[in-house]
């Protein structure tokens, strides 16, 4: 019975005001929507609406995963705990109030959100991560797939994260003035994708394998962003007796940039600074760099400034 209430509860609130709505604090007009609990927050998603999260933090992995509603469901993650799904939400807005709306998620195999078949999505003032100590997870930030016209703006993708944005088959996607920070297996992984551009980020320290991975995609680049303090490093091995072992550094090939079968990633009026990764890209063909600035790094390979 308590399941099927919640069930009610997360279908029910999407519906036009009433008084389960004012008795907490929620408010809304047919299009916009002010949450201030996580439970709020996944009711409230759905197409053509806009939702504004009141200072604060939002758990995810506090919600019940049965709960659910037609565009917002949890998925297992196959090891343990599960993860947001928002689909077929078109035209949604998400707008944190200020830098101090943070959404976290547990789950250390889990992405915090995965957008599938969404269309004209933003996300704005938001800090979004995963809330075990660094370097436990093996699931990302922000997830998306099948996915057309998306902004992320004013926020803030952080580790223990592996990767800060993982897109599969996205068209348009414009990042401003964002931080991508501490992920412990690269910065962006981009596939089958085109027309992504990032404009005025920060990225930092970031590891440990490729950090920009592209593949079968175009139009990828980068306007005045700075890349600081991210690194790859030879893979360690952990056994259970505590004893750890390194692979040789000739048994691995990381690098910063990478484009296969892909137009050549454009930088331009970037910043690349105190950065640890061996190689720069596979082939110089690979990046573009227009007016970028080089100090500081140790790159082997292909490197504008090898040291």
């Amino acid at each position: 019975m308590a399941k099927a209430n919640r069930r009610l509860f997360l279908s029910g609130a999407l519906g036009l005001a009433g008084a389960g709505a004012a008795k907490s604090g929620m408010s809304r007009s047919p299009s916009e929507i002010t949450v201030s609990t996580v439970k709020e927050l996944v009711a409230a998603i759905g197409p053509d609406r806009t939702i504004k999260l009141k200072a604060g933090t939002y758990t995810l992995s506090d919600l019940d995963p049965d709960d659910r509603t037609q565009y917002a469901y949890f998925t297992e993650t196959g090891v343990a705990g599960h993860e947001l799904i928002i689909s077929g939400a078109d035209n949604l807005k998400i707008l944190g109030e200020g830098s101090s709306s943070r959404i976290l998620t547990q789950p250390r195999a889990a992405q915090v959100i995965t957008f599938v078949n969404c269309r004209n999505v933003t996300l704005s003032n938001l800090e979004a991560g995963h809330s075990p100590e660094k370097g436990y997870c093996s699931g990302g930030v922000l997830s998306l797939r099948n996915c057309q016209n998306i902004s992320v703006n004013n926020s803030v993708l952080f580790g223990s994260g592996t990767l800060g944005i993982q897109a599969r088959r996205v068209n348009n996607l414009v990042c401003k003035n964002t931080v991508i920070q501490e992920c412990t297996e690269g910065i962006l992984r981009i596939s089958l994708s085109k027309n992504f551009s990032f404009q005025g980020c920060q990225f930092t320290g970031n590891g440990q394998y490729d950090l920009v991975e592209v593949n079968a995609s175009s139009g990828i680049s980068f306007l005045g962003c700075q890349f600081k303090n991210n690194f790859s490093e030879p893979p360690v091995i952990g056994f259970p007796d505590g004893r750890t072992f390194t692979a040789p550094s000739n048994s691995y090939k990381y690098y910063f940039f990478k484009a296969e079968q892909s137009d050549p990633i454009q930088l331009t009026d970037c910043t690349i600074a105190d950065n640890r990764v061996e190689n720069f890209v596979p082939a110089p063909e690979q990046v573009k760099l227009v007016n970028t600035r080089f100090s500081n790094n140790r790159f082997a390979l292909n490197s504008p400034d090898a040291k």
